[in-house]
């Protein structure tokens, strides 16, 4: 059986524009930081300032993603590694993933995120121990509690359904 590795890469021009916006956002809220912040209560200081921060730290992580020369996810016959920004890598098995689904998170009517994730047959250990495994397997179904790994698909070099069917046809060779 040939071993055939996809390596998923980021989409430079989205990291760009998305590095484009948070400056933009961040050089207008420190140069009118006075202007903007009197006259405001407490809380809408704290707002101003947490927005500032958030935007700030956008240019710094797409600045990271513009460096960085590692893929962000390599698929081959045997697993899935999802490569993070900082750390070690996961490694999902495809003989350990039951199911692929998509979940899209929407704002306005339009789609703002989507995200591929794998409902495992046999999450790990730690993961089983966490709160957030045990409070999303009372409050949801046990398929949504199984998914331990899910790729962020807003900054790829390819779309989400590629990524998906790719996946899937990984896993049918496997099984």
């Amino acid at each position: 059986m040939k071993n055939d590795v996809i390596n998923v890469y980021l989409k430079k021009s989205k990291v760009l524009l998305f590095l484009i916006v948070s400056l933009i956002f961040t050089i207008i809220s420190v140069s009118l930081f006075d202007k903007i912040i009197e006259n405001k209560s407490t809380f809408e200081k704290i707002i101003l300032l947490s927005g500032m921060i958030l935007f700030g730290l956008g240019v710094i992580l797409s600045i990271i993603y513009l460096l960085r020369k590692k893929p962000m996810l390599t698929i081959d016959d045997e697993k899935i590694t999802i490569y993070k920004l900082f750390g070690n890598p996961n490694i999902v098995y495809l003989e350990n993933i039951k199911s692929v689904n998509i979940w899209t998170t929407y704002h306005k009517g339009f789609v703002s995120n989507r995200q591929i994730v794998f409902e495992l047959r046999n999450p790990t250990d730690k993961y089983k121990r966490t709160l957030f495994y045990k409070l999303i397997k009372e409050i949801s179904s046990q398929k949504t509690a199984n998914t331990q790994y899910g790729i962020q698909t807003n900054f790829l070099d390819l779309k989400y359904s590629e990524i998906e069917k790719i996946i899937n046809e990984k896993i049918k060779n496997v099984t």
